[in-house]
């Protein structure tokens, strides 16, 4: 079994791509693809489908050498990294939840 990064309605920032353009926008993830091969790289990748998280921000991919801005497109777990609470942020807002339920 693979280790991932992401998983479904995660928010992921994009820390590697073929087309620079793409590195750093923040992205949702919509569904896994699977596990399968990417171009370049060596072994079985989890596949996710991924979209655009910021209103008139598209994609860029490249199909057969042309530029493509797109909304939802398909990337590597490999080059996503999660966007989610520190732990200790995450006790903190568990605390205050816990907190309001006895007021």
């Amino acid at each position: 079994m693979l280790n991932v990064n992401c998983k479904v309605g995660d928010l992921a920032i994009t820390v590697q791509a073929y087309n620079p353009d793409n590195i750093g926008k923040i992205v949702r993830i919509i569904r896994s693809k699977g596990i399968g091969p990417w171009p370049d790289l060596v072994g079985s990748q989890q596949i996710w489908e991924i979209e655009s998280a910021t209103p008139g921000v598209s994609l860029t991919y490249s199909i057969l050498g042309m530029l493509y801005p797109e909304e939802v497109g398909d990337a590597p777990d490999c080059f996503l990294r999660p966007i989610r609470p520190s732990s200790a942020e995450q006790t903190s807002e568990n605390q205050q939840e816990e907190e309001l339920e006895y007021v």
